[in-house]
């Protein structure tokens, strides 16, 4: 089997539309080249729009031209997605096997995007493929990350720092509530009061249930933070550290240049001696919270997510009530060339404009907070 030399960067666009290469295609000249097993191809789509079956149609034709069943590799994250796959492979092959010859012809040129003579001289080998994956010794290898990578260290276990006969485990939610109650002891040790002073402030501004999440998000996701911030996730503690405030410092600045490139686009209509220069970065939510008072777009799309919520269930309706409340009171939007609230961080503020900053952040944290709700 090869594969060509420029993968395609093949994704669905709107409804109905896709794109291979950055170049708009119909449906099915995007299934002939996802499916071609000659190209190497990279799918983007959401949730639910078929990935699956697209990745099994690969796996027939790559059988049809020649494959043999224990050259295919399929990976996934989950088992039941892995043992879906599987399903749904027997189940395609099956239909192969049982089609009569005007059914089985139609089912090869439109579905597996096959020209009429390959799937004149492919007919015989597609009725075959279901006998000769069920009676081969090993099948095809539809498996997830986690197994597949254990049986690569199995394979060489020399080279890999494993024990001998591990094996994975199915009891790692216990395992991490049993790690978390043991941490939570170990920051009692004086040792540790820096820690322990950390962790407090997560959970007086987060909450005990949203800080346990995050860490326990952390826990499940550490070799990819990892590699994302430089380090060893078997380094010792003040390599983790230096890794944690690096990543920290990088997502401020992107986030100090998000929330300024929005105040930019925002504020540029109105007199505020607080709104930023352009690109430069803001050092306090004075102007984001100006910003966000002067986007007329942002009440906009409120109103219509009120919209949706209203067509669901009483919990959601009572969301949506509670978010029109919000809504009704929020700042009277700011009339252009007129200043919107005078930097408070100067001395002597004025009174009229400290109340609107103040009148500003009340409704921002009434609007947030029923967005957590």
């Amino acid at each position: 089997m090869t594969t060509n030399t420029s993968p395609f960067d093949i994704l669905p666009t709107d409804i109905g539309r896709f794109r291979i290469a950055g170049r708009e295609v119909d449906q099915h000249a995007f299934r002939r080249a996802a499916i071609d097993p000659a190209n190497s191809v990279v799918v983007n789509a959401c949730a639910g729009s078929g990935k699956t079956t697209l990745l099994v149609g690969r796996i027939v034709r790559a059988l049809l031209e020649g494959a043999e069943p224990d050259e295919v590799l399929a990976v996934t994250f989950t088992r039941l997605a892995a043992h879906e796959m599987r399903q749904r492979l027997v189940g395609d092959l099956r239909l192969l096997a049982l089609a009569d010859d005007a059914a089985l012809h139609s089912r090869l040129t439109d579905w597996y995007a096959l020209d009429e003579p390959s799937a004149r001289a492919l007919a015989g080998r597609a009725r075959g493929l279901y006998e000769a994956m069920l009676s081969h010794p090993r099948g095809p290898d539809i498996t997830t990350f986690h197994s597949w990578f254990r049986a690569l260290t199995r394979a060489g276990p020399l080279g890999f720092d494993s024990a001998e006969g591990a094996e994975l485990t199915e009891e790692g939610p216990a395992l991490a509530q049993q790690a978390w109650f043991s941490w939570l002891d170990a920051l009692g040790d004086p040792a540790r009061s820096a820690r322990r002073d950390d962790f407090e402030s997560l959970v007086a501004a987060l909450g005990l249930s949203a800080t346990r999440a995050g860490l326990m998000s952390l826990l499940d996701q550490r070799t990819d933070w990892a590699v994302a911030v430089g380090i060893d996730p078997e380094a010792p503690p003040d390599a983790l550290q230096a890794g944690a405030q690096r990543a920290a410092g990088i997502y401020l600045t992107q986030w100090r240049q998000a929330a300024s490139d929005y105040c930019a686009a925002h504020l540029t209509a109105f007199e505020s001696s607080g709104s930023p220069a352009q690109g430069t970065l803001i050092e306090a939510d004075t102007d984001l919270l100006q910003a966000i008072a002067a986007d007329p777009g942002l009440r906009s799309e409120i109103g219509r997510f009120i919209g949706v919520l209203n067509g669901g269930g009483v919990a959601l309706r009572k969301i949506a009530v509670e978010l029109a409340a919000v809504l009704a009171t929020a700042p009277p939007l700011p009339v252009a060339g007129g200043p919107i609230v005078d930097d408070p961080t100067i001395d002597n503020p004025v009174i009229e404009d400290a109340d609107r900053l103040a009148a500003m952040r009340n409704w921002f944290d009434a609007l947030h907070d029923s967005l957590l709700t």
